[in-house]
């Protein structure tokens, strides 16, 4: 017989995405921009160690990507043409 626990049904890896990118950086916090790079990076590797479908390993690589672009620095205006 099963415990209750071992009848929980793990989380979806896009659930989980979903949530991380809830928590996404409303500001340039380097901190929070350093703890959701290691969480997304955990579940990148999660994700490939369970042999998780393309579009879902695309998925957590392209929120990467977002946040490495939300702490670029903002460019600066581009002067009149």
């Amino acid at each position: 017989m099963q415990s209750p626990a071992e009848m929980v049904v793990p989380r979806s890896l896009m659930v989980e995405l979903i949530d991380l990118l809830g928590d996404f950086p409303p500001e340039q916090n380097r901190r929070q921009a350093e703890v959701l790079g290691i969480r997304l990076a955990d579940l990148e590797h999660r994700a490939r160690s369970q042999g998780a479908l393309v579009e879902t390993v695309a998925a957590i690589q392209g929120a990467r990507v977002l946040l490495d672009l939300a702490e670029m620095p903002p460019l600066p205006p581009v002067s009149g043409t």
